[in-house]
């Protein structure tokens, strides 16, 4: 094994002994976890909310479908 990957994970190590590992996780792992990624939520956010036909911007329906709704 090279030096640099025994330093790291040397580090690595020390940083969970001293409880201050932090894990940065990109989106994609919440699929992984069974949850919906955004294109399903927001396809179950249009079918509740009624939505111009040519509605296209995901920010702008999950926005159309707070201020319906008034929740998250």
């Amino acid at each position: 094994m090279n030096k640099k990957f025994l330093t790291d994970i040397k580090n690595i190590r020390n940083a969970i002994e001293t409880k201050k590992l932090v894990v940065f996780a990109g989106a994609g792992i919440s699929v992984d976890a069974g949850i919906p990624g955004w294109n399903i939520l927001i396809d179950e956010m249009k079918s509740e909310i009624e939505l111009p036909a040519n509605e296209q911007d995901y920010l702008k329906i999950a926005q159309m479908y707070f201020n319906d709704r008034q929740k998250k």
